[in-house]
């Protein structure tokens, strides 16, 4: 079993994606963070410490102040820095297809899913842990 961050502003998708985890059983842990800047410093505190990073991030694209993109232009300067190799999915209320082709430019970013997220999706995505 793997370990998850949830990175989404809306305590309700983060309250949904809590319950579906937890009635699914398929993380071993999992932290939410209501922003790009809190879920980046929890990486750069456990960089040396794999036990206490995600193998997953679902990431929200939508967040005031710093957003989606922010967050990944971040994590690809940091990434090679972690001691763990950490899996991003894209987890988004609007399925535009420029932002879709947008998120293949990063190559950790494995799928661009559409709220709401269901325990079939989850299922998937516990499947593809490290």
């Amino acid at each position: 079993m793997c370990s998850v961050y949830v990175i989404d502003d809306d305590p309700i998708h983060q309250k949904i994606t809590e319950i579906l985890i937890k009635k699914t059983g398929l993380f071993k842990k999992h932290s939410a963070f209501p922003g790009v800047t809190p879920a980046i410093d929890a990486l750069k505190q456990h960089k040396n410490d794999p036990e206490n990073l995600p193998d997953i991030i679902l990431l929200d694209l939508n967040m005031p102040v710093l957003d989606g993109w922010d967050f990944l232009e971040r994590f690809k300067d940091y990434r090679h820095e972690l001691q763990k190799h950490i899996t991003i999915y894209i987890v988004s209320s609007s399925a535009i297809p420029s932002e879709i082709d947008r998120s293949t430019q990063y190559s950790f970013v494995k799928d661009f899913i559409t709220k709401p997220l269901d325990s079939q999706k989850l299922t998937e995505i516990s499947n593809h842990c490290n």
